[in-house]
């Protein structure tokens, strides 16, 4: 003949419960933490008419960029800085790229010129699409 349970065995069965929901829980965040999902490349079209003095901005996932119509063809640059992630400013008295945050400097194709930032700007693909340009990053 069985016992009937007890409070006392039902309040562990619940407590186990839990812990094994909340160990499942937290081993799918730290998982999806560890290995992020690779997401596809973003593209932005950038009309060549939009081109003010050979240049134009635009953004990929929210991420601003430059688009310039250099001598060799158009290039494309991430404003964002590889130090601390701040966002460059062109200064055209010097012809450079200008971090605010702290005055790291970018020639006009975004190698690094001067202070803290250990990498060049990110270059992004340009591609002639007619009467755009489209920007791939």
């Amino acid at each position: 003949m069985d016992s009937p349970a007890t409070r006392r065995d039902f309040l562990g069965l619940a407590l186990g419960a839990w812990a094994t929901t909340a160990a499942a829980g937290a081993a799918a965040a730290a998982g999806v933490s560890l290995w992020p999902r690779e997401e596809p490349p973003a593209t932005a079209r950038v009309g060549k008419s939009a081109l003010k003095d050979g240049r134009a901005t635009g953004s990929l996932r929210g991420v601003p960029f430059v688009l310039v119509a250099a001598p060799a063809g158009p290039l494309a640059l991430s404003l964002v800085c590889t130090h601390a992630r701040c966002l460059v400013k062109w200064n055209e008295g010097e012809r450079r790229y200008v971090c605010p945050c702290h005055r790291g400097t970018f020639d006009a194709e975004g190698r690094v010129v001067s202070g803290p930032p250990p990498a060049p700007l990110k270059r992004l693909a340009v591609t002639d699409a007619g009467d755009a340009w489209e920007v791939t990053g």
